[in-house]
């Protein structure tokens, strides 16, 4: 039974890789001389790697609601005037599943709040309905939303900040990055994360393998045999990587539980 994304990962990576080419890649460096064949690989392959790239270009979604109490003021960058300061939320380590948050997305007004519960919209008019009368109360005419900025420290600045100042929990759409165990991965993305990684460790082993491999066969003018034929095999690695990006954030996106979990709390 696998018990983490990152078992999983190094099983696929071993069934598809000869070990004898990854001890060959990763535990002859001295910086390692004291780790496992499997903490090697996940630290330079999994993590230093692959967890940057996904974090990059495919976080986990996720919708905060930015209450009152998430408020704090900060000395303004020349902003909104020397001297002042800017009001910012501050958002909670239980608010973002004890994730970082790598980028917004967006902002709206959470409109269940409206009926005083956020989750429970379908007992009431239309969401059209309910969303002109909403704005109709609280906005005049024509007013556009606020942009949400991520400050350092997962702190949300909205502009113009005086937005903050509305007494509304406005609700922010952001991207949460995964950790280096990726325990927030759903189950069906686990194909789509090993592929990342047994592309990634091709690429590594091709790189970092090459030069060698043919400068030993032109030193002692022996034939390397699969050795050599198992490295250049991966020189194609970087675009399978390229492209299993492309099938990871396309999964990420689509994700049976990331889907329910974005329409549970849209309902805009």
């Amino acid at each position: 039974m696998i018990s983490s994304a990152i078992e999983f990962c190094l099983k696929d990576i071993y069934l598809q890789i000869p070990v004898e080419v990854l001890n060959e890649a990763f535990t002859k460096n001295l910086r390692f001389r004291n780790k496992s064949l499997d903490g090697i690989i996940k630290e330079v392959i999994i993590v230093d790697i692959v967890l940057r790239k996904v974090n990059l270009y495919a976080g986990k979604l996720k919708k905060i609601e930015l209450k009152e109490s998430y408020i704090t003021y900060l000395d303004s960058p020349n902003i909104i005037g020397a001297g002042m300061k800017m009001p910012v939320y501050v958002i909670p380590a239980e608010a973002r599943e004890n994730k970082d948050i790598i980028a917004p997305i967006g902002i709206a007004y959470p409109i269940n709040t409206y009926n005083n519960n956020l989750y429970d919209s379908y007992q009431y008019d239309s969401l059209q309905n309910k969303t002109n009368e909403l704005f109709e109360n609280t906005f005049s005419s024509g007013q556009s939303l606020p942009i949400p900025f991520l400050l350092d420290n997962n702190v949300i600045r909205l502009d113009p900040p005086s937005f903050i100042d509305n007494n509304i929990s406005w609700l922010l759409t952001c991207m949460l990055a995964y950790d280096s165990n990726f325990t927030n991965l759903s189950l069906n993305m686990f194909d789509s994360l090993s592929k990342l990684c047994i592309y990634a460790t091709q690429q590594y082993i091709y790189n970092k393998l090459k030069i060698p491999i043919n400068q030993a066969y032109l030193n002692s003018g022996v034939e390397l045999g699969a050795f050599k034929e198992t490295i250049e095999s991966y020189s194609n690695a970087k675009e399978k990587f390229e492209e299993a990006l492309l099938e990871f954030r396309g999964s990420a996106m689509f994700d049976k539980e990331q889907i329910i979990s974005y329409f549970s709390l849209m309902n805009l």
